[in-house]
């Protein structure tokens, strides 16, 4: 049981984390520049120059802390005894996407450089205060 608590916490923080901040994004770029979904889909780069926006990038610290703060939080709720283990892969998993977002993928080098070393700091801080809200939260369920 610990283990289906623990893959099924983790999926779930890693979805949460990604659809919230992509989710978010996408709206920010497209409500911005009032393409349609398909225009912006088909160039990228368009969407990356909107997106590289001072205010728009200041928005994506704010909004990638806070769905990094709910995907923690969201994954260490489902996976109660084992949220330790749920928050070290979910900060490893997302540490190793984000090294290889800023290093090896096609889209390094449409995002600033400072962008992804201020990522690389927020998301991990974000996954562990999420955790520790939702530890709270599971040990006051558990003395209940």
């Amino acid at each position: 049981m610990k283990f289906i608590r623990f893959f099924i916490g983790f999926l779930t923080g890693m979805f949460t984390i990604t659809l919230f901040t992509e989710a978010i994004e996408f709206s920010i770029v497209k409500f911005t520049s009032g393409q349609t979904v398909d225009y912006l889909s088909s160039y990228q780069e368009e969407y990356f120059k909107i997106r590289n926006q001072s205010w728009i990038l200041g928005l994506k610290l704010f909004y990638t802390f806070l769905g990094a703060f709910f995907g923690g939080f969201v994954a260490t709720y489902i996976s109660k005894n084992a949220s330790r283990i749920t928050l070290i892969a979910l900060i490893v998993v997302q540490f190793a996407g984000l090294i290889f977002g800023a290093f090896f993928s096609e889209f390094s080098k449409l995002t600033p450089f400072w962008m992804w070393i201020l990522l690389l700091i927020i998301v991990p801080i974000g996954i562990y205060y999420g955790h520790l809200i939702a530890e709270k939260r599971n040990a006051i369920k558990t003395e209940s």
